[in-house]
């Protein structure tokens, strides 16, 4: 298997804010490396939806028997996740590791965005599945690494354990 980590630079935006939150972002768009909590770029009690998008190339090198899987490591509220306008999925709270094939979706050139919602889970779970954190002061954001896992023709797709780059 081979990686290729989406570190950054990703692009963010907020998309809402919800009702509950009075804070204001003094940046509503920006860049931001990730895997990191929001709040090392938006106000610490700001609630609602922010936008996270990447763009990167097709890998070189793929064939038709290659796999090729989108991985994210962690992410603490709902989020969904597009590839070049496709939806790939919504992910629930405190799913844990989320992996989809997208080989079959990939083009020349890809955005991923990923929308992500909070407070949802803090209201539906009074815990964390990152680092013990309670509801009340949860990680915000992709707080693991996103990623693209490359299996080689015949090899039976098994991911690695996380690899420890989380937000704590």
């Amino acid at each position: 298997m081979h990686t290729i980590r989406l570190r950054g630079p990703w692009s963010y935006e907020t998309l809402e804010q919800f009702a509950a939150s009075d804070a204001l972002p003094a940046e509503p768009a920006g860049d931001i490396p990730l895997p990191c909590d929001w709040r090392t770029v938006l106000p610490e009690d700001f609630a609602g939806v922010v936008r996270f998008r990447r763009w990167f190339n097709m890998p070189t090198g793929i064939t038709e028997e290659h796999q090729l899987w989108l991985v994210i490591d962690a992410v603490y509220d709902r989020a969904i996740v597009k590839l070049s306008d496709d939806h790939l999925a919504t992910i629930e709270p405190q799913t844990g590791r989320f992996s989809i094939d997208i080989k079959s979706r990939l083009r020349p050139r890809n955005e991923l965005v990923i929308d992500v919602a909070w407070p949802i889970a803090a209201e539906t779970s009074p815990e964390s599945p990152v680092s013990g954190e309670t509801a009340l002061d949860p990680p915000r954001g992709l707080t693991g690494l996103v990623w693209l896992a490359i299996f080689e023709p015949g090899e039976t797709p098994q991911l690695p354990s996380p690899t420890g780059d989380a937000v704590p």
